[in-house]
Parts: structure tokens; C-alpha cells; sequence
């Protein structure tokens, strides 16, 4: 009987959480700064704009989320939703990067590689972020 109510505590421990407890990606979480420049430009004004940007954000996912995505918010106002593998490669359309043990990430983006992006700019982003804790 001991064993039992052993095993449904554990159970209801390890379900509990919006992280699978022996799942690949939890060693890319947690929170980072990142330091990003975004490049817009617009071929019809023929105007480009460059901007260096310094924001606090994390790197997460949910038991929701399919096994190999992962979210990287930036701040809560720029979200990319990427497939990592358990090398740390991270892909989504228009995007490309690595996290490397838990340290660094390296992310660039190009709106105009995804097709399915709706934007009347063009535009690059590229993403270097620094571990800063769980």
C-alpha cells in the first residue's frame, strides 16, 4: 500500500509541472539576456532601419507543445516558436540558429525565407542570447 501511494504522489508530482521531467530541452531554458539587431526595409520607399536592442527574455515550453519546440520570448513582445533538436540546432521557417550548452544562443531570422509571414516590411533578425539563470 506504501508503494502504491508512493507512486501516485510521484505520478502527480512529475505531471504537475509545465516541464517533462527527463525531456531533452529542459537544459536550453530559462531565462536569458538578449542583444539583438533588427534590420527592416521597405523596397517601395527604398528606406532601411537598424536597430541594436538589449532585452531580458527566457527560453521555454509547455507539455502542450509538441517534443521538439521550444518558445524563445523576448521580453513577452517577440515570440519565435522553433523546433531544437537535442544538439541544441534550432530551426523554424525564416530561422536558424543553436543554443550551445546553455550558454549561448544564436538565432537569425528573415521574414522574407517564410512565406507564410504577412509583413510589409522585410525583415532580419539576429539574436544573441546569454544565459542568465533558471
Amino acid at each position: 500500500m506504501k508503494h502504491l501511494i508512493l507512486i501516485i504522489l510521484l505520478s502527480i508530482l512529475v505531471n504537475s509541472c509545465d516541464k517533462r521531467a527527463f525531456d531533452y530541452r529542459n537544459k536550453f531554458t530559462g531565462f536569458y539576456q538578449f542583444e539583438f539587431t533588427v534590420t527592416t526595409w521597405d523596397d517601395n520607399l527604398n528606406d532601411t532601419t537598424t536597430d541594436i536592442i538589449q532585452m531580458d527574455g527566457r527560453v521555454y515550453y509547455n507539455k502542450k507543445s509538441p517534443r521538439n519546440e521550444i518558445t524563445i520570448s523576448i521580453s513577452g513582445l517577440q515570440e519565435f516558436i522553433v523546433h531544437i533538436n537535442k544538439a541544441g540546432i534550432i530551426e523554424s521557417c525564416g530561422g536558424y540558429g543553436q543554443i550551445k550548452k546553455k550558454q549561448d544562443l544564436i538565432f537569425d531570422y528573415n521574414t522574407m525565407l517564410c512565406s507564410n509571414i504577412d509583413s510589409v516590411d522585410n525583415i532580419v533578425y539576429q539574436i544573441n542570447g546569454y544565459f542568465d539563470g533558471k
